[in-house]
């Protein structure tokens, strides 16, 4: 998942590990959707969709899940699916994967 993922960092210098790391903590600090705050229902459905244990999500599942947490398909389908996608919580397509 997203914040398991590996970055390598390549520096030239011995002094320069510290700096770049701060530098892409300020960058990712800016970018959309970092810091928002989530709904508590949606906070819910994303931890338990994240916590199933394949390797995709079936649609249905997701849906499945979505209304357990009182998200309509419509909020599913143009937000929070594609919020989930961008912050690379899984892979939106016909298969959602995660």
């Amino acid at each position: 998942m997203a914040p398991d993922a590996k970055i390598l960092l390549v520096s030239t210098h011995a002094d320069e590990p510290q700096p770049l790391k701060q530098a892409v903590a300020a960058i990712a600090a800016q970018t959309t959707l970092v810091g928002e705050r989530w709904p508590r229902d949606w906070m819910e459905a994303e931890q338990e969709l994240l916590a199933h244990s394949e390797h995709y999500l079936d649609p249905a599942f997701f849906f499945q899940i979505c209304a357990q947490h009182h998200i309509g398909d419509s909020d599913a389908i143009n937000v929070f699916g594609p919020v989930l996608h961008d912050l690379g919580k899984f892979s939106s397509s016909q298969t959602i994967l995660c």
